[in-house]
């Protein structure tokens, strides 16, 4: 039996490798698109962006007034930001938001992670239920 748990972790360790390997060839993506108005949403992408890549991950901040399409595009993963004004995000990131539907449409994100955050001065309820 132990012949067999030593041969098990020797194929864990290829498997191990060889998604090292391939995270050096082609390493995961990060894309924080955001939109703000005042600096704070701004401040809390740039964060963000910070965090991810202390762990070692590509990750880049795309404020929708300078979008990057390739990059959002290409990359593994998209974080989505905005103020709340109003119970909704701004209509700035609306505006991005409908400039997304031909991707949507022909399924081009299709398999992507994506995450949300918003930030508003107002009650913490309004911010839940726009992410």
């Amino acid at each position: 039996m132990m012949e067999n748990n030593h041969h098990v972790d020797f194929d864990v360790n290829i498997a191990q490798q060889s998604i090292n390997e391939q995270q050096l060839i082609n390493p995961p993506t990060i894309a924080v698109v955001y939109h703000s108005n005042y600096g704070h949403t701004r401040r809390v992408a740039h964060s963000i962006v910070s965090g991810i890549v202390q762990e070692g991950v590509m990750a880049q901040a795309i404020d929708i007034d300078e979008l990057d399409w390739d990059y959002l595009d290409n990359a593994n993963m998209i974080v989505f930001g905005s103020a709340v004004y109003m119970g909704s995000v701004t209509a700035e990131f609306k505006q991005f938001m409908d400039s997304t539907s031909k991707r949507w449409f022909e399924r081009g994100w299709e398999g992507k992670w994506a995450a949300a955050f918003a930030n508003s001065g107002g009650l913490s309820e309004t911010v839940k239920q726009t992410v």
